[in-house]
């Protein structure tokens, strides 16, 4: 076999380990913000969102209507609840979103790749 194949192969598997790791974070924080509601005995699911490099959107269903200030004091709870050192909390369309950024990963190292 080739060695740029074997190289090949290992990226693939990196990234298929990625994938997976952001995944179980995904499901993780998703379950600790509907625990942090519950705690606090708002009811929401988070019902969806959207990873972007910089951050993660967690989409929020829930039957707000007046109690928008009581979420936003909520943020220092969220922020510990997800290991986070910021959060920011947005209505939009009749839509609630958490936005939590996403750490910023280490770079591939160059003895790595060539390994």
């Amino acid at each position: 076999m080739f060695p740029f194949l074997q190289t090949h192969d290992n990226l693939d598997q990196r990234r298929q380990l990625q994938k997976q790791r952001l995944r179980h974070r995904l499901q993780l924080q998703s379950t600790q913000i509907e625990k942090v509601m519950d705690a606090h005995q708002l009811p929401a699911q988070v019902s969806g969102g959207v990873v972007t490099p910089q951050s993660i959107q967690f989409d929020l269903h829930t039957q707000l209507n007046s109690s928008w200030d009581r979420l936003r004091t909520l943020t220092m709870d969220l922020r510990h609840a997800l290991g986070v050192p910021g959060i920011s909390i947005t209505r939009e369309n009749g839509r609630l979103q958490i936005a939590v950024a996403r750490p910023v990963e280490a770079p591939v190292r160059l003895l790595d790749v060539i390994a």
